[in-house]
């Protein structure tokens, strides 16, 4: 029976975890990232488009995030909410580490949100296993 409840605990304490990761990183985005995207010249820039993708990727992770303290105070019974977190965690990463491999070459304007993506694409990678864990922990033993 301890077993169940030191796993329990684990489980619900790296979803909250995630969770406040996953807002960090949504924090960042809107503070770091968007203002130099917004004013963004490079030739082959489209500063419109950027700038609302990254509005969608801020919505997106407030909504894991939400799954995530949903499942960490246990109103959420079921894993798979978790598991729906963790893979949208790891789509969101993968968002991010594409932005920043393509601000990466639009010069020195952009060099301070190119590593704060890199640092979200980071974070948003720990985010996903951090949820793929609390699933685990979480999950009813037959």
């Amino acid at each position: 029976m301890r077993e169940r409840s030191t796993r329990a605990k684990l489980g619900q304490l790296s979803a909250v975890v995630a969770a406040v990761l996953l807002l960090s990183v949504a924090a960042v985005v809107l503070v770091v990232i968007i203002p130099p995207v917004s004013e963004d010249t490079h030739s082959t820039a489209s500063p419109g488009m950027a700038v609302t993708a990254f509005y969608v990727h801020i919505a997106l992770g407030i909504g894991a995030s939400t799954l995530l303290l949903l499942a960490g105070a246990r109103v959420l019974s079921r894993p798979r909410w978790l598991v729906v977190a963790a893979v949208l965690s790891l789509v969101l990463a993968l968002a991010l580490l594409d932005a920043g491999n393509e601000f990466a070459g639009h010069g020195p304007d952009l060099r301070a949100a190119t590593r704060a993506l890199r640092l979200g694409t980071a974070a948003e990678f720990l985010v996903a296993l951090l949820a793929a864990i609390a699933a685990l922990s979480l999950r009813r033993r037959a």
